[in-house]
């Protein structure tokens, strides 16, 4: 069972002039899924009837979404434009053993800003990881 909830979620990023910068107060989804290739090594005359993988490299992505700030779109606007790895820093904004914090290089390669006549502005990004993925606790 969980003893985290979801409000201490968060992201911040070092862009070139390495000076970290927190969105997590405009933020309210981040998904941070994890996957590793696999080939397939089955051969003939396998004696079991199912086939065999052995595994590959791992990949990671991340996507995130938010309430659209004038602020933040120009530190998310340059990223994307740039298209130049930033250094990230996911899942906790709180400090401390028990919070878990995940961090690495990406590149921002998708910013999307949606507008309806009846909600407020918003936006959202995907990011892809380049390099190893780096986890810790929030007061390290």
């Amino acid at each position: 069972m969980s003893k985290v909830h979801g409000k201490l979620g968060g992201l911040m990023w070092a862009d070139g002039s390495t000076t970290k910068r927190n969105i997590s107060e405009f933020l309210t989804s981040i998904d941070f899924p994890r996957t590793a290739d696999t080939a397939e090594v089955t051969t003939f005359n396998s004696t079991q009837d199912a086939k065999a993988y052995v595994a590959g490299l791992q990949d990671r992505t991340f996507s995130f979404e938010g309430k659209f700030d004038p602020v933040v779109d120009g530190y998310l606007d340059g990223a994307h434009n740039k298209s130049k790895p930033f250094t990230y820093y996911i899942n906790s904004t709180s400090t401390g053993a028990n919070f878990v914090r995940y961090s690495g290089n990406a590149i921002l390669t998708g910013y999307d800003i949606a507008t309806s006549i009846d909600d407020a502005v918003t936006f959202s990004c995907e990011a892809q990881c380049s390099g190893a993925v780096t986890r810790s606790t929030a007061s390290s």
